[in-house]
């Protein structure tokens, strides 16, 4: 028993490594790829973009946590794509097969980026036509189960970018782990994402591009009277100051100290801890769990994307999912900004539902 206790405490401590100890990470807005944070399914759109810490036969849910691959999810087809404003949108398919004399889960997906075409002009503004810019990942990955409550993972994924004449590629690894305990209906998930570095670079005088490593943390409660599972998941744990103070919301002052919000150490301290989580409810209807609500609050996202005296919901996602014969079927929105939301639509089958011998 000690032994998966100290390897959940190795994982925690390894996520709460300092950004030098990384190689992976840039802050300040200098990472590339930067698409690989984008939810791949309608369901972690739902749930605020992060569900790393409970499974089921979802095989997207891989892709966040490759330790939550199992055998149930053998023979899982999944589509999904998402519609955002300005006709651009994020898609990803993937597949999950269980070889049972090696005890591995292994899934394999591709992700996508489109952004339609984009005028084409010099420096002397003159037209020169339009460009497509495109993004893509293909990854492969593997989930085991180690020990009776405690199962690992890792996925492997290879990056390109192209914009214009520009491109450049990528490899990146997932690490995961996570702990599930039946009894109190509880799960525990850590992952440290995207760790990298690019292969070739958009241009050879420039800067070496950094992927958007991430250290995920999360946690996970069924309740036992209710039909509902609660989330708190734990982000960009490898920086710990994420807030941005934008200069033109600043309140002007004519004398020095007044200035009351600058000297409220205390309030901006919550506020950048609570940046760091995001909070999501999903609710299973049903005794096959077959209709399922979901809502989540991102504080990030809220406080960077809110227009300031406009209100709206920005940081609040939702969604839901059902199952109508032999497919699974999801929806799931996400309010970024005023100007509109994100639509994402997923449909999920299992091959051995067609094809038993699978």
């Amino acid at each position: 028993m000690m032994q998966p206790l100290r390897l959940l405490v190795l994982f925690l401590c390894l996520a709460l490594l300092p950004p030098s100890s990384v190689d992976a990470q840039v802050t300040g807005g200098r990472q590339a790829f930067a698409f690989l944070e984008l939810p791949v399914s309608a369901r972690l759109t739902a749930l605020g973009g992060y569900l790393v810490s409970a499974r089921d036969r979802d095989v997207t849910l891989g892709v966040g946590n490759p330790a939550l691959l199992q055998a149930d999810m053998h023979g899982q087809l999944s589509f999904n794509h998402a519609f955002h404003v300005g006709g651009t949108g994020n898609g990803y398919f993937g597949y999950g097969h269980y070889v049972q004399p090696w005890h591995l889960t292994f899934h394999g997906g591709v992700r996508y980026v489109q952004y339609g075409d984009i005028p084409w002009r010099d420096e002397y503004n003159q037209n020169l036509g339009t460009f497509s810019p495109s993004e893509l990942a293909a990854h492969i990955g593997a989930g085991w189960q180690w020990q009776e409550r405690i199962s690992l993972g890792m996925n492997l994924r290879y990056v390109q970018a192209r914009y214009e004449s520009y491109q450049s590629t990528a490899l990146a690894t997932d690490i995961g782990m996570f702990y599930e305990n039946p009894e109190s209906r509880l799960g525990i998930g850590v992952v440290l994402q995207n760790i990298g570095g690019p292969l070739t670079r958009f241009s050879d005088t420039g800067e070496r591009e950094a992927l958007p490593f991430n250290p995920v943390i999360g946690l996970s409660k069924r309740l036992r009277y209710l039909p509902l599972r609660l989330t708190v998941t734990a982000h960009t744990l490898h920086r710990w100051n994420i807030r941005y103070d934008d200069p033109d919301l600043r309140t002007q002052i004519l004398f020095p100290g007044q200035d009351a919000e600058a000297q409220n150490t205390f309030a901006k301290g919550v506020d950048n801890a609570f940046r760091h989580l995001t909070f999501s409810g999903e609710f299973l209807f049903g005794k096959t769990e077959s209709f399922r609500i979901r809502l989540a609050y991102d504080h990030r996202m809220r406080r960077e994307m809110l227009v300031p005296n406009y209100g709206g919901l920005a940081g609040f996602s939702g969604g839901f999912g059902f199952r109508v014969y032999r497919f699974q079927l999801d929806y799931g929105f996400g309010v970024y900004h005023q100007a509109g939301s994100s639509h994402h639509l997923s449909i999920s089958t299992n091959l051995k539902e067609f094809f038993p011998s699978i």
